[in-house]
């Protein structure tokens, strides 16, 4: 009893002269815990699922869970049609999961462009050149020539038959891509990418973080949907004051370098959406279907199936640049060994690796602890794709390795890198439709310039008399193709749509002639003698497909009912 009571009494007295920590080292501590504490919940993320598409917007409920919303609805992650516009691709609000961190986004209705080719400026874009007119169009001598000219174009490109008609140089495949990253910046809030419909709706980002928080409390949205929940953490400690980098999103596209056939893709099936909307079969041209490309490359889906290392998809995203925009050109050599290109059957790297692309699949020289070459980007993501950055706006991560020595004698090695992430929307094809017009209607540009403004002036809104016919086209208003091109009407992919069926437009001699638009759809309108033909192919992964109940559930239904 009395060596216990010595013992507390040493202890209070060495206690009341310990020196106590000063503010700093209390911030200092603080900071830590609450990085910490991000890893955790970013860690958690990632062991429920992979990156991916996980919720659209809540509209429809009903007497069955599936009834509501999931990646899917109506549509899938919410794309619809702008197609009055020349390069708007139309697509709402969706939450989704980029390596371990997840968002919501805007409204988002992106645009056709591109990272710049010449250039590693942030985030500089340029347009995604169109495709030209067939020369066997243009040189027909009428209109209705050329229009039952470009009816066979479309018709060998349904076909996939370019024996006669080579349509592989005028339906041009766009592959269009989610890329997130932690990037350094202000308070004065930055929209990531360029939309002619939608902007972030606040000034600062603590703005638009009070917004978010709003909404939540009160259940209300932004009318327009133009509020965006983008996290943001503290990177690292500089002294006693933390250092925060903001979550930042964008949608971006890249023209494929080859060819994508037809056949490659396969629609997936999501039987909660097909009972909800009473659908039979995830058809083709159905909105909400999404679809998983071959990763054969091969027009066969091979009739059993396997496990598939390196796939069409790491092929097709190792052709998209990361923030340093296509000159980029970066080696990974995290923990002194340099990241090579995958090599198959099972052999040691060989090949330089280009980091500043697109890629989720790597080698080395040397066999990890389990005895193979290749690694996957990431513990355990199926679909996130990564790209090594040096732009200085995007958040850096430092690691020290292979240190000796104690205390101040200590060396270490260090690597310090930045990387941005990325998954795949969706396929679009570039038609001539884009760039054809046989009635030589006048472009004018912007719909805000001096010029482009002349169109809708004086209460034209594509009527067909010449006061209320629009005068030329600009980029809200494009509508270039004969009536006769078609023989349906618009399909309604979404009550978001804002396509017209017919538009009059004023001809360079004032003449009004009756078009139809030249955007981008979902589906096309039928064609005469050709049908209805998807323009839009969405294969975003789904957060969900990486839950290991989702792939003992998956697995269930491929034994018991074979999707149809």
């Amino acid at each position: 009893m009395a060596s216990t009571l010595c013992f507390l009494l040493c202890t209070s007295v060495l206690l009341a002269h310990a020196r106590k920590p000063t503010s700093d080292e209390v911030m200092q501590s603080l900071g830590r815990q609450l990085i910490l504490q991000q890893l955790a919940a970013e860690e958690h993320i990632r062991s429920e699922g992979d990156s991916g598409i996980k919720q659209i917007r809540h509209r429809t409920q009903g007497s069955r869970p599936y009834f509501s919303e999931t990646h899917t609805g109506h549509t899938v992650a919410s794309i619809h049609n702008h197609a009055h516009y020349k390069r708007t691709i139309g697509q709402g609000e969706f939450v989704a999961v980029l390596n371990g961190v997840e968002f919501r986004t805007r409204h988002n209705d992106y645009m056709l462009k591109m990272p710049h080719r010449t250039s590693r400026r942030y985030h500089l874009t340029e347009d995604i050149p169109f495709p030209a007119v067939p020369p066997a169009v243009l040189r027909q001598k009428t209109i209705l020539r050329q229009t039952r000219e470009m009816q066979a174009w479309f018709r060998a490109w349904r076909n996939q038959d370019h024996s006669k008609r080579d349509y592989r140089k005028y339906f041009k495949p766009v592959l269009c891509y989610l890329e997130g990253a932690w990037i350094h910046t202000g308070d004065e809030i930055e929209d990531a990418f360029k939309s002619e419909r939608h902007h972030f709706d606040a000034l600062t980002w603590h703005e638009m973080e009070e917004k978010i928080r709003y909404n939540a409390a009160t259940g209300t949205k932004s009318r327009v949907e133009n509020f965006s929940f983008l996290p943001r953490k503290i990177l690292h400690m500089d002294g006693a004051t933390p250092v925060f980098v903001q979550w930042h999103y964008r949608i971006m596209c890249h023209p494929l370098n080859n060819d994508l056939p037809l056949n490659l893709f396969r629609p997936v099936c999501e039987r909660a959406n097909r009972l909800a909307l009473s659908e039979i079969t995830n058809a083709v041209n159905n909105p909400s279907t999404r679809f998983q490309l071959n990763p054969h490359d091969t027009g066969a889906w091979p009739l059993r199936e396997g496990q598939v290392q390196y796939q069409i998809l790491d092929k097709l995203m190792a052709e998209i640049p990361g923030k340093d925009n296509y000159p980029g050109d970066l080696e990974d050599r995290s923990f002194g060994l340099p990241a090579l290109k995958y090599e198959p059957r099972g052999q040691p790297g060989k090949r330089r690796l280009n980091a500043a692309y697109y890629h989720r699949l790597y080698s080395e020289t040397e066999k990890d602890a389990m005895r193979r070459y290749y690694k996957y980007r990431g513990f355990a993501d199926e679909n996130v794709f990564m790209a090594m950055t040096s732009n200085r706006k995007v958040a850096e991560y430092t690691v020290k390795y292979n240190c000796t020595g104690k205390g101040q004698s200590t060396k270490c090695d260090s690597s310090t890198q930045r990387w941005s992430y990325a998954i795949p929307l969706e396929i679009i094809y570039m038609t001539p439709l884009s760039s054809w017009n046989p009635y030589r209607i006048q472009y004018k540009g912007h719909e805000l310039s001096k010029l482009g403004k002349t169109v809708d002036a004086h209460g034209r809104d594509g009527g067909l008399s010449p006061a209320k016919a629009y005068d030329g086209a600009n980029n809200k208003w494009y509508s270039l193709t004969p009536p006769a091109f078609y023989c349906g009407k618009e399909p309604k992919a979404d009550a978001a749509d804002t396509t017209k069926d017919i538009l009059g437009m004023l001809t360079p001699r004032g003449r009004v002639v009756k078009t139809r638009i030249s955007g981008h759809r979902v589906i096309l309108p039928r064609i005469r003698g050709v049908g209805a033909l998807r323009q839009r192919w969405p294969i975003m992964p789904v957060y969900s497909d990486g839950n290991p109940v989702m792939k003992e559930l998956q697995a269930l239904i491929d034994i018991k009912h074979k999707c149809i």
